[in-house]
Order: C-alpha cells, then structure tokens, then sequence
C-alpha cells in the first residue's frame, strides 16, 4: 500500500514542521487562528499547536480521501 506509507510519511513530514514552526513562531500556514501567540509558555505553545495539527489533519483527510 504504497499511498497508505506515503501519507504516513507526509503526516510526519507535518508534525515536524508544526512542532518547528510553533517553537520558532513562524507561520509557514495561515491558520484560522483568532488569538495571537503573545505568550510563550507552553500553555499557548501547545494551543497553537493543536490548532495547527488540526488544520494538518484536516488537510490529510482532504488529499487522502479518494
């Protein structure tokens, strides 16, 4: 099942870029994210974060779902 590794490759290819961009604070996505990350501990880290991989697995299930 070469598309099933494949999109277990890219969705870990995504979990890095989200953890990378959170700790860097870039933003390589525009996310639909209504607060700003003013705050750096981990409480608004990992909300960001979350948010991130939502959109991420929202976009997954979009390209995977053929």
């Amino acid at each position: 099942m070469p598309v099933y590794k494949f999109s277990h490759q890219l969705l870990a290819v995504l979990v890095h870029l989200a953890h990378t961009a959170v700790k860097w604070k870039t933003n390589f996505l525009i996310l639909d994210v209504g607060d700003k990350l003013v705050n750096t501990d981990d409480t608004a880290l990992m909300k960001y974060e979350k948010k991130f991989m939502q959109k991420a697995v929202s976009i997954m299930y979009t390209v995977f779902s053929f």
